[in-house]
């Protein structure tokens, strides 16, 4: 069980975040039965964020951050054509500072990533095997 700062009880998502600071130290979304929200990190000190499947922890990506981007994290529901039911989809990015330009990192519902400089992806382009959704 998992704890926010205000002692309510947060459920793990499917893929979590953790952040690696320039001093080598971490920051994990959930970690020793507390839930971190992002506003909590220090992004001007932050060197690699990495995104993980919670269930196993396997890393889905991990990308550098630099002075010059800003992080983002957040998600959308579609309900593609061949779906009865909306899906969620995972979106992990950086945005560049001084521009409109930004890099998103969609995490499809079947677990494929897409990079795509749109903020949205039509999901039924990509999903392959849709027959478990």
């Amino acid at each position: 069980m998992y704890k926010d700062n205000k002692g309510q009880e947060v459920k793990p998502k499917k893929y979590t975040w953790k952040v690696v600071y320039k001093d080598g130290s971490t920051l994990e979304q959930f970690e020793n039965g507390q839930y971190h929200y992002i506003s909590e990190v220090d992004f001007g000190s932050v060197e690699r964020l990495i995104v993980n499947r919670f269930e196993d922890k396997q890393n889905i990506f991990t990308t550098l951050v630099t002075p010059e981007t800003k992080l983002f994290i957040y998600h959308y529901r579609t309900k593609p054509h061949w779906s009865k039911v909306f899906l969620r989809t995972e979106v992990f990015g950086l945005k560049f500072k001084g521009s409109n330009n930004a890099v998103y990192v969609h995490i499809l519902p079947d677990q494929n990533v897409v990079i795509s400089p749109h903020d949205k992806v039509d999901i039924g382009q990509h999903i392959i095997d849709n027959s478990n959704m």
